[in-house]
């Protein structure tokens, strides 16, 4: 978040100043916290993606411990 802000204020100096220098300078950094929000927001989804397929596998597990158990008082 802090770091929009400041390229916010990078980006309104630059037109502030007529400054191309700085406005290529905002837009590079645009650019790269692009670039790094959407590798972490790909992380966090693998992170859940992965965290889902454990859960699932533990209630599985339990579905079959279930069964089995149901099969031997049977």
């Amino acid at each position: 978040m802090y770091e929009w802000v400041l390229i916010v204020c990078d980006e309104a100096a630059a037109v502030l100043f007529d400054d191309d220098s700085a406005a290529a300078h905002a837009q590079m950094l645009r650019r790269r916290s692009a670039a790094v929000r959407y590798a972490l927001a790909r992380r966090q989804r693998q992170i859940l993606r992965d965290t889902d397929a454990v859960v699932l596998e533990r209630h599985r597990a339990r579905f079959r411990e279930r069964n089995q158990h149901a099969r031997r008082t049977d």
